[in-house]
């Protein structure tokens, strides 16, 4: 296996490390921050399911606190909901992968204000085979697609999920394809190489970060272990009678990055990357060129993003590296964990 800590050049130098947001006891997964400019954002979060949290496991916060999302009730039915969207039409999207699909996974959807469950789709197991673990997601401008990258916990079991919401139906595409499957190259963060259990277990997933640009032009996504960001039409990917070798045909490589986790872009056509090995947050230009937008070593694994509507990126620190395969007794000592933000240039609402 290949230890991979190379640093892409860079064309400027970084900002300060950013604000802390929010802090809690519990490593967190992905987050999602309203897109609207008007009025302060509204924050929702999953705990990461590595963590194996007990009781509530999706959150908002209110004045800054954590408030169970949609409410205290409704907790013991996720089983392991990691993804979290918030879309245009003020619905939230949670996407739950049930214990690496050995239970059922599902999408749902909620009224952001009120939590009402407005879906409550249960995948397949043609759509969603075991061993993967649902991760992260998108939803189209118009409301009507949804989008999640779905890594294997195997080698050949990588895919995108494709959801039609008028339909509620839902496709796996680029099964296998080798853009979406992982290399030979094993994360290391601060020294450790993330592999457990003798060497038997590696944290090396394939097609991981996703998002659809807020034009609604293009999906873009990456494997954590691999080193290109790609990108595919939306219209091609919206047609259910196109076949994967037809997908594969149109499909475009942006740009060279680092090893990276959660990925989000702006309205101007940014790509927001979580070089999780240098504890950096990357943007890169519709060029291919990179450039750091925070380097904070307080963030131990940037893991999820999102680009809110006051101007500002939102990060998640997960601290994988002391999660991964650990008790709650033995990652609790490097608690607290938290929500970073950092000012950026653009939202992701168009003018």
């Amino acid at each position: 296996n290949l230890f991979f800590m190379a640093i892409l050049p860079l064309l400027s130098v970084s900002q300060p490390g950013g604000e802390l947001f929010y802090s809690g006891d519990m490593p967190m997964g992905n987050v999602a921050v309203s897109p609207g400019t008007e009025g302060p954002v509204k924050v929702f979060f999953t705990l990461h399911p590595e963590s194996k949290p007990e009781g509530a496991k999706v959150f908002t916060l209110k004045d800054r606190k954590a408030v169970p999302f949609p409410d205290s009730s409704f907790q013991n039915q996720f089983i392991s909901p990691l993804g979290i969207y918030q879309d245009r039409k003020n619905r939230i999207w949670v996407l739950d992968h049930a214990n690496y699909a050995l239970k059922t996974p599902r999408l749902y959807a909620y009224d952001a204000e009120t939590g009402e469950l407005l879906i409550n789709h249960a995948f397949s197991r043609e759509v969603v085979r075991k061993w993967v673990m649902l991760n992260d997601l998108s939803v189209s401008p118009d409301g009507n697609t949804v989008i999640m990258s779905a890594p294997g916990l195997f080698r050949k079991r990588s895919s995108i999920i494709v959801y039609d919401v008028e339909a509620d139906s839902a496709r796996r595409i680029l099964t296998d394809h080798p853009s979406v499957m992982r290399k030979k190259l094993l994360p290391v963060v601060d020294g450790k190489k993330m592999r457990f259990l003798l060497g038997l277990y590696k944290v090396r997933p394939g097609v991981d970060g996703i998002d659809i640009a807020p034009r609604g032009k293009y999906m873009y996504y990456a494997a954590m272990a691999d080193t290109i960001v790609y990108r595919l039409p939306m219209d091609a990917i919206a047609d259910f009678s196109l076949n994967d070798e037809e997908l594969a045909g149109l499909l475009q490589s942006v740009g060279n990055r680092p090893l990276c986790d959660g990925i989000r872009v702006d309205r101007a056509n940014l790509i927001y990357l979580t070089d999780f090995q240098h504890h950096r947050i990357l943007s890169m230009d519709p060029d291919g060129e990179t450039s750091v937008v925070l380097e904070n070593k307080d963030i131990r694994w940037a893991d999820g993003l999102s680009v809110g509507g006051d101007g500002y990126l939102y990060i998640t620190d997960s601290a994988l590296q002391h999660v991964v395969l650990k008790k709650k007794k033995k990652f609790s000592k490097y608690a607290p964990f938290g929500i970073w933000r950092v000012k950026v240039a653009y939202t992701r609402e168009m003018e």
